[in-house]
């Protein structure tokens, strides 16, 4: 199970995540620094999944600041990273936030059900 959750007030926001992420395909490499055990002591590795090679690991930030932005992502840890990866360069590129992220999610169609991903994207607009 993997979560992350949101909310806003009047003057800010605050996103969270769990520490775990699922991969699909990828083999325990322990020259990436990938441990064998998660922060808690529970083992991390493989574990059975409706596509096969289906591994749990805690390797990354799921929430992370991208320029005046901030995002929250659960789901498989690829696909995320590319749809973090494509909203970052629309935004370097001067699109704004709501452009970027349509731009996104629509360059990183057809989404996988195996590979199912979500993310919360928090970014302030003045007068909004």
């Amino acid at each position: 199970m993997t979560y992350c959750i949101g909310w806003r007030t009047p003057s800010g926001v605050l996103l969270a995540a769990d520490s775990a992420s699922t991969i699909i395909g990828e083999v325990h490499d322990p020259a990436r620094g990938v441990l064998d055990r998660t922060s808690f002591g529970e083992l991390q590795g493989m574990v059975d999944g409706r596509s096969g090679k289906r591994r749990v690991v805690e390797e990354t930030l799921k929430v992370r600041v991208i320029g005046d932005s901030v995002v929250a992502m659960i789901g498989d840890l690829r696909t995320a990273l590319n749809l973090l990866a494509t909203l970052e360069y629309a935004l370097s590129s001067g699109c704004g936030h709501r452009a970027a992220l349509t731009s996104a999610l629509m360059s990183n169609q057809p989404f996988s059900p195996e590979r199912s991903t979500a993310i919360l994207y928090a970014f302030y607009e003045d007068g909004v």
